[in-house]
């Protein structure tokens, strides 16, 4: 459905101009062309701003929590000694259920329903056994 059947119309204030008719989609697409050229120019600009951090040695992105919080931690680590679920640890801790994996060292395909976990298995395996 197009703009103008919605009830979009184009009203420019500092030109103090209605664009109707033929002017309108013109008005439109060019507005549309400048919007898309200027979304790429901001990328263009944020992708090389990026790579001279990278280039610079600059670590992006949070900090680990393993490199943040040594009590949180710990009871993470004594949490899950007693047996405590990964999810509920995450959730009574206030981090994610990734972060408890991989600070208690397990793998997450362990935690996966076994259904589940043997559909993956054979899924893969039998890409495995393909020619290539």
């Amino acid at each position: 459905m197009s703009l103008h059947a919605k009830g979009v119309d184009l009203f420019l204030q500092s030109a103090g101009a209605r664009y109707i008719d033929a002017a309108r989609p013109a008005m439109f697409q060019m507005l549309g062309v400048f919007a898309e050229f200027e979304r790429s120019m901001i990328r263009e600009r944020v992708m090389a701003g990026l790579s001279r951090a990278k280039a610079d040695g600059i670590q992006l992105g949070r900090r680990r929590l393993e490199a943040t919080d040594a009590d949180k931690v710990a009871a993470i680590m004594a949490a899950r000694a007693r047996g405590t679920g990964i999810r509920r640890i995450a959730r009574e801790l206030g981090v994610g259920v990734g972060t408890v994996l991989r600070v208690t060292g397990e793998e997450a395909a362990k935690h996966v329903a076994p259904a589940f976990r043997d559909a993956i298995v054979s899924e893969h395996s039998s890409f495995a056994s393909q020619p290539q």
